[in-house]
C-alpha cells in the first residue's frame, strides 16, 4: 500500500547531490560549459516518499543509490515551480555513466558554470555533514541504507521468506525511514524512528500480540537502533473506502482498542510511552504563549495570549468527566488505517505519537477534511463522532460525552500543538525540522478556530 502525494497545480523538478564515496567530487550533468545537478520530475510530490528517486537515478544516470535527506525546497518567482533537493549515498561500485555526466570538484567551477541555487544546496549538505548532531536521524548518514538492507534481506532468509527484488526505501525523513522487500510470503517491512518515538517499536510489538487481528504483525524489534521488522498486510487504506459504514465500524473497533487500555495505563508509561496527562498539558499552556510560532499572524498570537487562562480551564473542566485517561494513538487519521479485505475489519498502525491521556483528542483530528473523502453522505461528521461515542456510554451519559467532545474539539489540537512545542521539534536536529514545523502553527490555528465556535455556541 502507499499513498501518492501530488499537487496538479504545482510544476516539480527535483536536483540530487550525490557526492563521489571518495573524495570531495559531485555528480554533474554537463551541457557545453555549464554543469547542473541530476534533476527530473516526478510525478509523486511527498518530500519523505522517495524510492521513485532511487529507481530514477539508476535508470537515468547509472547511480544505484539510496537517499540520504531531502535538503529542502527553492520556489520558483511565478510561484508555480518547486526545485527540490535532495542527498544520495552511493551502494555499490560505480556503473559506466552516461557521456555528458562526470564526477566534478565544484570548487574548480567558476561561479557561472553552474547555478548558484545549486552551488548553495551542494555547500549546505557539505556543512551539515561537517557538524554532527546526535538528534539527526541515523539513516541520514552515509552506510545505514547499506546495513539496513543487508538486515532485512538476512531475516528475510532466516525466516524462510525467499526475497522476489529489490530492497524499496519506502520513506526518508525525520520522523522515519521504511524499508520494504516482496517476498513469496509477501512484503516485508523495516521501520526505523528517531529516539523521540522509542517506544513504538515496543507497543506495536506487545499490541500485535494482544490484538492480532487489528495490528501489523512485528516479527523482531530493536530497541537500541529503534527498529521493527514487519509482516506486510493486505488492505486497502480507509482513506479509500466509500462505504461509511466501514468507518463507523473502524471507530467503534478503536474506542474498544482504547477502553480496553485503560488499566494498562501505567504499564504503557512503564514501557516508554509519554505520560501526557491532561494537567500536564494545562501546566504547558503558558509556555507555549510566550514561545509561539513567527509563522501566524500578530492577531493570532495575541488571540492565544489572551485566552491561555480560559484554555486551561478547558483542560480542567474535562478532569471532571469520568470517561478515563487511556492510550492515544496521536496521528489518527485514515490513511493509517488499513481495512482487511476479508472482514472488513481495521488495521491500526503508525503508533509513533502515541501517548497515554484524554482518548478523545484523536477524533478531531481523525474528521479533518472528511467530506473530501467520504463526499456526500447526509449528516456525515454526527454520524462518525456518535458511532466513536456510542461506545463510551459505560463511563458517561450520551449528552456529558457529547459535551466533552465539543471540549476536545479545542483541547485536541492544543495536545498536537504541545507535542510538537515540547517534544517532537526539540528532539530534531535543526536543520531537519523545518520538514515538521508547519504543524505547531497549524495546530494553534486550528485552537483559535475551534475555540471562537466553542465560545460562539456558549453565548
Amino acid at each position: 500500500m502507499s499513498i501518492t502525494y501530488h499537487h496538479p497545480h504545482l510544476i516539480f523538478t527535483y536536483y540530487c547531490v550525490v557526492p563521489h564515496p571518495d573524495d570531495e567530487r559531485i555528480l554533474l550533468v554537463q551541457s557545453g560549459d555549464t554543469y547542473s545537478l541530476p534533476s527530473f520530475s516526478p510525478e509523486e510530490h511527498h518530500f519523505g516518499v522517495v524510492d521513485h528517486i532511487n529507481r530514477t537515478m539508476a535508470g537515468q544516470y547509472g547511480v544505484d543509490g539510496a537517499v540520504l535527506r531531502c535538503l529542502g525546497d527553492e520556489y520558483a518567482d511565478n510561484g508555480e515551480e518547486v526545485y527540490r533537493y535532495y542527498v544520495m549515498d552511493i551502494l555499490s561500485p560505480l556503473t559506466p555513466l552516461r557521456d555528458d555526466v562526470q564526477w566534478v570538484d565544484v570548487s574548480q567551477l567558476s561561479q557561472n558554470a553552474i547555478p548558484e541555487v545549486q552551488r548553495a544546496f551542494i555547500a549546505k549538505w557539505r556543512e551539515i555533514r561537517q557538524q554532527p548532531d546526535e538528534r539527526r536521524a541515523p539513516w541520514t548518514q552515509p552506510g545505514w541504507y547499506a546495513e539496513a538492507r543487508s538486515v532485512l534481506r538476512d531475516f528475510a532468509d532466516r525466516m524462510d521468506m525467499h526475497s522476489m527484488g529489490r530492497v524499496e526505501q519506502v520513506r526518508a525523513w525525520s520522523r522515519s525511514s521504511v524499508l520494504r522487500i516482496k517476498t513469496d510470503k509477501g512484503y516485508l517491512y523495516l521501520k526505523a524512528v528517531p529516539s523521540v518515538f522509542n517506544s513504538e517499536a515496543r507497543l506495536t510489538r506487545i499490541f500485535s500480540l494482544r490484538y492480532p487481528p487489528h495490528i501489523p504483525r512485528v516479527l523482531a524489534v530493536s530497541s537500541d537502533k529503534h527498529w521493527m521488522l514487519m509482516a506486510g498486510h493486505e488492505g486497502e487504506l480507509l482513506s479509500s473506502v466509500k462505504d461509511i459504514t466501514v468507518w463507523e465500524r473502524a471507530l467503534k473497533r478503536y474506542a474498544k482498542l482504547q477502553m480496553d487500555l485503560e488499566k494498562s495505563a501505567r504499564a504503557l508509561m512503564n514501557m516508554g510511552v509519554p505520560d501526557r496527562h491532561v494537567d500536564l498539558l494545562a501546566s504547558q499552556v503558558e509556555q507555549l504563549a510566550t514561545e509561539l510560532p513567527s509563522d501566524l499572524t500578530e492577531e493570532e498570537q495575541d488571540q492565544f495570549r489572551r485566552n491561555v487562562r480560559l484554555l486551561r480551564s478547558m483542560c480542567y473542566e474535562l478532569m471532571d468527566y469520568n470517561v478515563p485517561i487511556t492510550l492515544l494513538h496521536g496521528d489518527f487519521w485514515p490513511g493509517n488505517l488499513a481495512i482487511r479485505p476479508d472482514d472488513q475489519e481495521p488495521i491500526f498502525f503508525d503508533w509513533s505519537d502515541s501517548a497515554v491521556t484524554h482518548p478523545f483528542f484523536d477524533l478531531p483530528f481523525f474528521l479533518d477534511d472528511i467530506e473530501d473523502m467520504l463526499p456526500g453522505v447526509p449528516n456525515l461528521r454526527q454520524r462518525l463522532r456518535d458511532a466513536y461515542l456510542s461506545q463510551w456510554t459505560r463511563y458517561e451519559t450520551p449528552g456529558r460525552l457529547r459535551n466533552m467532545y465539543r471540549i476536545c474539539r479545542v483541547i485536541g489540537p492544543l495536545h498536537y500543538a504541545l507535542t510538537y512545542h515540547t517534544y517532537v521539534l526539540p528532539n530534531i536536529a535543526p536543520d531537519m525540522r523545518w520538514e515538521m514545523a508547519a504543524m505547531l502553527p497549524l495546530m494553534i490555528r486550528k485552537v483559535l478556530i475551534e475555540f471562537d465556535r466553542y465560545q460562539a455556541a456558549e453565548q
